[in-house]
């Protein structure tokens, strides 16, 4: 199935979106102290897979579209929540190019979130290069307290990732990453690349995709602080989600 800039734009506007949460847990205490914010699109019944839609709108307008909602419908759903838990973070996907051009201040100020920026964290996918305005955007998420995290990294860019540490806050390894371990097919310079950006303490790494405990256990002795997955919970809508993190 393919899907284009008005077919998501139209989708937004006859409600066909909606927010799920993924819960993010410290693998010590297994306490869920992070959310990841998720779009799903269920249409005519059937659900559409963001790995479908999303790379066919990257460099569109609908993109930009899609990223105010999200920020308008976390505001409405889980702004007072967060006002009362401050030590609680909540991750946004957000295309690198709306920072530089002020999209996503924009979306804050109208959503009435701004005050809550410390707690939101900007999620960087590796593809493609931000041009320099998205990159002085970056910068300026930074000064404004914003957290920014690079997603999907796989385990052939972990070294790069280790030279940039003082630029990210944290980094989120790639489920095929995290299933070489299950599998024993991950190699002791991976296991010890994993070592040392975990005890450098920055960026802290966040483990993505874990389905097993055996995989939970060696991700915490490799000094892992934080992971996500079906282990410990699928994403969840906002009424299951407030219910899940006192759990």
């Amino acid at each position: 199935m393919t899907t284009s800039n008005d077919d998501v734009i139209w989708g937004i506007e006859q409600g066909e979106f909606h927010v799920e949460y993924m819960p993010i847990v410290s693998l010590a205490t297994g306490a869920c102290v992070a959310a990841e914010a998720l779009v799903r699109w269920k249409k005519d019944g059937k659900t559409i897979s963001p790995a479908v839609f999303i790379p066919e709108i990257e460099g569109t307008p609908a993109i930009g579209v899609l990223t105010y909602w999200l920020v308008e419908q976390v505001a409405l759903e889980l702004g007072a929540w967060l006002r009362a838990h401050r030590d609680f973070h909540l991750s946004l996907n957000v295309p690198p190019e709306l920072f530089g051009r002020g999209g996503l201040q924009y979306a804050a100020h109208h959503a009435g979130v701004k005050d809550l920026y410390p707690q939101f964290v900007l999620e960087l996918t590796e593809r493609g290069s931000p041009d320099h305005i998205s990159l002085e955007g970056l910068r300026s998420a930074r000064r404004l307290g914003l957290g920014i995290a690079i997603d999907d990294v796989e385990s052939g860019n972990l070294n790069l990732l280790l030279l940039a540490r003082t630029k990210l806050d944290y980094i989120k390894i790639d489920k095929s990453v995290v299933d070489q371990i299950l599998s024993d097919g991950m190699i002791e310079e991976t296991k010890e690349e994993i070592r040392r950006v975990a005890a450098a303490g920055r960026p802290v790494i966040v483990a993505e995709g874990i389905e097993h405990e055996v995989q939970a256990r060696t991700l915490r002795e490799l000094g892992v602080r934080l992971g996500q997955g079906w282990f410990f919970s699928k994403s969840l809508s906002v009424d299951e989600f407030l219910a899940f993190v006192p759990r």
